[in-house]
C-alpha cells in the first residue's frame, strides 16, 4: 500500500513541474460554427472554458480546430457577441450558435453552463454597469439584477457613499447585509471601478448559498473581474465628464415667516411672542442687524462636477495574457463658501486612483497560473462638520437667527444659537482622511489527466490590507451675540469665543484598519460517460482576519464538496455541502453543517417540444439549501462580562461610588443563525429573443440572536441574547428581457419585479394584552404607533374625546383611535401602521434602440409597499427648541382657519402627544427614478478605417434625473438629515485601439 502512494506522488510531482503529459494527449476536434439558419458565421471563435488554452480564429467558412478533450465545455464567440456553451461529446463537433449560454458560478468558483444550472441566480454584466456614470460600483446597480435591491443613500458629493443592499428582502431580525465576494474572496465592492468588473452574479437560494456556510444566509454579490486575451493587444481610453446638481433639499422657511411661526407657536402654548414689531419689521426688510438668511444658498452651491479617466490595457501573446487599469476619479462637492485662509480647504473632494493587474500565465501546457493584485489611494477632503452634521445646522438654525455676519464683520450668532453654519464651515477647520486599500491573490491550476482523466487541482492564497488615517486642521472662531433685543452699534455685542487663524494639526486614525488572510485548495473532477456528465469539487478554504480592537480577530474554516450530474443533457442534479467553523462561537459550537440538493429538467429537449421550434430553452427547477450566519452583536457573547459603574450607595449619606458590575449575562448553549431556503424556478426562452425567468421562493429563519421581553425584569441584571428569534420571508420574481436585431436596427428592453413579504414568528416579546399591539406576526421594520382620527377643533371636542395620557392637548393637537374602548388613549392603543421600511416591492424596467450607431438607452427603477416614519427635525418636527421650520410645514400646518390641515398646530414644546409614532407622520415612500439616460453613437468602422482605432463612442447620459413619488418636500431615499442623492448630466467617450 506505501508503495502505491509512493508512486502517485511521484507521478504528482513529475506531472506539475516537468509536464510529463503530452500535447498529443489531447485531441485536435474539427468542427463547424454555423447560425441558427445553418449559415456559417464568419469570425467567429472558439475557446476551452476549463483549460485555459489559446483562441482560435475560424476561417472564412467557419471552420475551427482546436486542442480539447471529450467532456471539456468550450464557449464560441461570434463578432456580434453571441455566446455558446456546449459540452465535447464527439470527435467531430457542430456548434450551432443561438441564445447565449452563460456560464454560471454556483459559489466557491464552482461553474457550470446557464442552461444547465439547477440554482437561482441573476447575472449584472459589466456592459450593463458601464451605462452608469456612477464611479462606485455600488451606486451603478439600482435596478439591476433579478432579487436583488439597492437603496441609495445619498452624500456629500456624487462619489461618495454605498448604499444600503438586500437580496430577496429581509430575512433577520438582526443582521441582513449580504456578502461581497471579489474573485473568490470577500472584499468591498466599493473599492472597484467599474472597467474592472466583468459580471456580478446574484446569488440566491440554497444551493447558490450553502457553500458559503456561516456568511450565506442573506445572499451572495459574486463579482468577477476581467482577464486578458491571448495573442491580441487591446488599449480602452474612457472619460466621463459628470456635472452633478445637488438633490431635493426641503424648502425652509425665511426670516419672517420663521418669526411669525415662533409667535403663533408662543401664542398656541400660552406664552408671550418672541418678536416683536421692530424685530419682525427688521427681519421682513433685511436689516443687516436681524437674520433672514437662507443657510443652503449661504453654505451650499447647487452644482458640482466628476471628471472620470481610465486606461484599460488587455491583451497577451500565446503563453500568457493580462488585463490591467489605471483610473483617477476628482469628485469636487456641494460646500459654496469661500475659504478665508490661503490652502484652506473647506470643500467636499474626493480624489482616488486605482489600479488593477490581472495576469494569467501557462506555466506548462498543463499548469495555470494567475495573480490579481488591486490598489486604490484615496484622499477625501471636508470641513470639519460631518455630512449629517452640516445638513442638520442648515434645516435647523432658523433663518432670522442672526445674521451671516454683523455689520461690523463679525461672524453672527445669539444666545439661543451659538453654531453659525457658515462660520462652521469656513473658520472651524477641515480634515483630509488618506485611505489605501490593497487586495492581492494568487491562483495554480494543475490539470492532472495523466493521472485520472478529467482530475485537476488548484490552490489560493490571497492577503488584503485596509489602512485610513487623517489629517485634522483646526481653527476657532468668535461670534457676536446681541446684548439688546435691537441692536444698532457695535457696543450692542458680546464676543463669545476665541477667534484665530492659526491653524493647529493633529493625525489619527479614526476608522479601524484591518488585514485578511485566505489560504484556499480544491480538486475538481470532470468526465463525461455516454448519457452521463459529472462535474465535482472538493475543497477547503481557511480564512483569518485582523480588524482592530480587542476581540477583533476573527478565524473561519470551510471545508466544501459539490456534485453536479447530466442525464442525457436534460436531466440535472446538484448536491453541496459546507463545513464551517469559527471562533465567533462558543468553543463546542465551533461547526456547523450546511447542505443543499437542486434539479432542473431542461424540457425543451425533450422530444414532445421538436415541434415547437419556437421554444429556444424551457427549464424548470426546484432547490432546498441551508445556510447561516455567525455575526453576533457583541464578542464572547458566552462568557461573564463586567464592566465598571457608579452607583454602589455607601457611608453614611449613601454616596454613590464607583466599582466593578456584572454587564450583560452570557449566553448558554450559543449557536449559529439558519436559513433554510426553498426555490422553484422557471427560465423559457422564446424566438431567440425573449428570456422570461420566474422564481418563487420561501425561507425560514431560526435560531435568531434576540434580547428576550418576556422574562420578568426583577432579576435586576441585563437579559442575555437567546437564540430564539425565527421569521419567515416569502416572494415571487420576475424578470423579461428582449434583443433583437431587425437590419440595422437593434431593440432591447426589459425588466424585473420582486415581491417580497416577511413575517416575523418569534422575537421573545413581551406579553401584549391586545393582538394589534404585537409585533410577533408583523415584517421586520414594521412601524406601530397611533391611527390618527383628526386634529380637536376646541375645547368641546377635547373633553368629548378619550383621554389623551401624553400630555395635555390643545385645539390643533392629534387626537387618536381609542382601540380597546376604555376611554383612555395609551400604549394599549398602539398598533402597526404603514407598511415595512424595507421596500416589499421592487422594480425596474430598461429600453434602448439603436440605428447605424446612433441609440437611446433608459433605465427606469421604483419601489412599492415602502412607508417611512417622517421625523427629520425642523422639515416635519419645527421648533422644537427653537428649530427651524420648513415652508413645506408651514403651509400645511393646522390653524383655527385650516382644520383640514396635513399636520397639528405648531408648537414650542417637544409635544409628546403631536409627536409620538402616528398615521399623521407616516408616508408612502415609494417612488419611480429615472436611473440613468443615455443618448451615444458608435462610430462606424468606416468612419474609423483610416484611423488606429477600432472603437469610438461620445455620448450625454442623464443620472437620477428624473423621479415620481408621494413626498415632495425631500428625497424619498434620503428622509434624514443628510445630502440627497445628487442629480447628474454626464458628456464622455470611449476609444478602443
Amino acid at each position: 500500500m506505501l508503495h502505491k502512494y509512493i508512486k502517485l506522488t511521484a507521478l504528482l510531482l513529475l506531472a506539475c513541474f516537468f509536464n510529463l503529459q503530452a500535447q498529443t494527449d489531447i485531441p485536435v476536434l474539427s468542427g463547424r460554427v454555423l447560425d441558427v439558419s445553418g449559415m456559417p458565421v464568419d469570425g467567429a471563435t472558439v475557446a476551452p472554458l476549463y483549460k485555459l488554452t489559446d483562441r482560435y480564429i475560424a476561417d472564412a467558412d467557419g471552420k475551427f480546430e482546436i486542442p480539447v478533450s471529450k467532456g471539456e465545455y468550450i464557449q464560441v464567440e461570434t463578432p456580434q457577441n453571441q455566446r455558446k456553451i456546449v459540452k465535447v461529446d464527439a470527435d467531430m463537433i457542430t456548434v450551432v450558435i443561438g441564445k447565449a449560454d452563460e456560464i454560471i458560478n454556483m459559489g466557491m468558483d464552482v461553474t457550470v453552463p446557464g442552461s444547465e444550472s439547477t440554482a437561482a441566480v441573476s447575472m449584472i454584466t459589466g456592459d450593463d454597469i458601464m451605462k452608469s456614470s456612477a464611479s462606485n460600483p455600488w451606486n451603478a446597480l439600482p435596478g439591476l439584477g433579478l432579487g436583488l435591491t439597492v437603496l441609495k443613500t445619498g452624500g456629500a458629493h456624487a462619489a461618495s457613499g454605498n448604499p444600503e443592499a438586500y437580496i430577496r428582502g429581509m430575512g433577520s431580525l438582526r443582521n441582513n447585509n449580504l456578502l461581497v465576494i471579489v474573485d473568490g474572496f470577500e472584499r468591498n465592492l466599493g473599492a472597484l471601478t467599474k472597467e474592472e468588473i466583468e459580471n456580478i452574479q446574484v446569488l440566491k437560494d440554497g444551493p447558490a448559498t450553502s457553500l458559503y456556510g456561516l456568511k450565506g444566509a442573506n445572499g451572495v454579490l459574486l463579482v468577477t473581474t476581467k482577464t486578458g486575451k491571448y495573442n491580441a493587444f487591446e488599449l480602452d481610453i474612457n472619460y466621463d465628464h459628470s456635472f452633478n446638481y445637488i438633490g431635493r433639499l426641503p424648502k425652509m422657511a425665511d426670516g419672517y415667516t420663521y418669526a411669525n411661526a415662533m409667535n403663533e407657536a408662543l401664542k398656541n402654548d400660552g406664552l408671550d411672542p418672541m418678536y416683536d414689531a421692530m424685530q419682525l419689521e427688521g427681519i421682513n426688510s433685511h436689516n443687516p442687524f436681524y437674520g433672514n438668511v437662507n443657510w443652503q444658498d449661504e453654505v451650499l452651491r447647487k452644482n458640482g462636477s466628476t471628471d472620470n479617466v481610465s486606461l484599460v490595457l488587455r491583451g497577451g501573446s500565446k503563453e500568457a495574457k493580462y488585463f490591467a487599469v489605471l483610473d483617477v476619479v476628482n469628485d469636487n462637492g456641494f460646500v459654496g463658501v469661500d475659504n478665508i485662509v490661503k490652502d484652506y480647504s473647506s470643500q467636499y473632494k474626493n480624489s482616488k486612483l486605482n489600479v488593477r493587474t490581472n495576469i494569467d500565465v501557462k506555466l506548462t501546457s498543463t499548469t495555470d497560473f494567475a495573480f490579481k493584485l488591486v490598489g486604490n489611494l484615496s484622499e477625501y477632503n471636508r470641513p470639519t462638520p460631518m455630512a449629517g452634521d452640516l445638513i442638520a445646522m442648515l434645516y435647523n438654525t432658523p433663518a432670522a437667527a442672526f445674521p451671516v455676519k454683523t455689520p461690523y464683520g463679525d461672524w453672527g450668532g445669539s444666545d439661543i444659537w451659538k453654531v453659525n453654519p457658515e462660520a462652521e464651515t469656513a473658520a472651524r477647520g477641515y480634515s483630509r482622511i488618506l485611505s489605501r486599500t490593497l487586495f492581492m491573490d494568487m491562483t495554480i491550476n494543475q490539470r492532472l489527466d495523466m493521472v485520472v482523466k478529467g482530475l485537476s487541482v488548484d490552490g489560493r492564497l490571497a492577503y488584503d490590507n485596509f489602512t485610513e488615517y487623517w489629517d485634522n486642521y483646526r481653527m476657532n472662531y468668535s461670534i457676536a451675540i446681541p446684548t439688546v433685543s435691537h441692536p444698532s452699534s457695535e457696543t450692542d455685542y458680546k464676543k463669545e469665543g476665541e477667534y484665530s487663524e492659526d491653524i493647529t494639526f493633529s493625525r489619527d486614525f479614526n476608522a479601524p484598519q484591518w488585514r485578511r488572510f485566505n489560504v484556499q485548495g480544491r480538486a475538481n473532477f470532470n468526465r463525461i460517460w455516454n448519457q452521463h456528465s459529472l462535474d465535482a469539487t472538493a475543497g477547503v478554504a481557511s480564512e483569518y482576519y485582523i480588524y482592530d480592537g480587542k476581540d477583533h480577530t476573527f478565524k473561519r474554516v470551510n471545508i466544501f464538496t459539490h456534485a453536479h450530474y447530466g442525464f442525457m443533457q436534460k436531466y440535472f442534479a446538484d448536491f453541496a455541502l459546507s463545513v464551517n467553523g469559527t471562533d465567533l462561537l462558543p468553543p463546542g459550537h465551533h461547526y456547523g453543517a450546511f447542505p443543499s440538493l437542486s434539479a432542473a429538467w431542461l424540457i425543451s429537449k425533450e422530444s414532445f417540444m421538436s415541434d415547437l421550434t419556437f421554444v429556444d430553452l424551457l427549464k424548470l427547477r426546484a432547490s432546498w439549501g441551508l445556510s447561516g450566519s455567525d455575526l453576533t452583536p457583541e464578542a464572547n457573547m458566552w462568557m461573564q462580562k463586567y464592566g465598571w459603574t457608579y452607583g454602589y450607595p455607601l457611608g453614611g449619606n449613601y454616596e454613590s461610588v464607583s466599582g466593578l458590575s456584572e454587564a450583560r449575562l452570557p449566553t448558554k448553549n450559543m449557536t449559529y443563525e439558519k436559513a433554510s431556503k426553498w426555490n422553484v424556478g422557471l427560465d423559457i426562452s422564446l424566438f431567440n429573443f425573449l428570456d422570461i425567468n420566474l422564481e418563487a421562493f420561501k425561507e425560514k429563519r431560526t435560531d435568531i440572536l434576540v434580547i428576550p421581553q418576556n422574562l420578568s425584569t426583577v432579576l435586576g441584571a441585563s437579559m442575555p441574547y437567546e437564540n430564539m428569534g425565527k421569521v419567515d420571508n416569502k416572494g415571487i420574481e420576475i424578470g423579461l428581457n428582449v434583443h433583437k436585431t431587425v437590419g440595422d436596427w437593434t431593440f432591447n428592453g426589459g425588466g424585473n419585479y420582486t415581491f417580497t413579504r416577511n413575517k416575523i414568528i418569534e422575537m421573545g416579546e413581551e406579553y401584549k394584552p391586545y393582538e394589534w399591539m404585537k409585533q410577533t406576526g408583523h415584517p421586520v421594520g414594521q412601524i406601530f404607533g397611533y391611527e390618527a382620527i383628526g386634529f380637536f377643533k376646541d375645547a368641546d371636542d377635547i373633553a368629548a374625546n378619550p383621554v389623551q395620557m401624553m400630555g395635555s392637548v390643545a385645539p390643533g393637537d392629534i387626537k387618536f383611535k381609542d382601540m380597546n374602548g376604555d376611554e383612555i388613549i395609551d400604549a394599549f392603543d398602539q398598533k402597526a401602521i404603514g407598511n415595512s421600511t424595507i421596500p416589499e416591492i421592487y422594480y425596474s424596467f430598461n429600453l434602448g434602440v439603436e440605428y447605424k450607431g446612433i441609440g437611446i438607452d433608459a433605465l427606469f427603477q421604483g419601489t412599492g409597499n415602502y412607508s417611512a416614519l417622517l421625523n427629520t427635525p425642523s422639515v416635519f418636527r419645527p421648533l422644537t427648541d427653537y428649530v427651524s421650520i420648513s415652508q413645506h410645514y408651514y403651509d400645511n400646518r393646522w390653524t383655527p382657519e385650516n382644520q383640514n390641515a396635513r399636520y397639528p398646530r405648531l408648537s414650542t414644546g417637544k409635544n409628546e402627544n403631536n409627536y409620538s409614532n402616528n398615521t399623521i407622520w407616516i408616508a408612502d415612500r415609494s417612488y419611480l427614478k429615472l436611473r440613468h439616460a443615455e443618448l451615444y453613437y458608435n462610430f462606424s468602422k468606416k468612419l474609423l478605417s483610416k484611423l488606429p482605432i477600432e472603437k469610438a463612442k461620445i455620448y450625454v447620459r442623464a443620472t437620477d434625473f428624473t423621479m415620481y413619488d408621494h413626498i415632495d418636500v425631500m428625497d424619498p431615499e434620503v428622509l434624514r438629515a443628510s445630502f440627497p442623492v445628487p442629480t447628474s448630466i454626464n458628456i464622455g467617450f470611449s476609444l478602443k485601439f
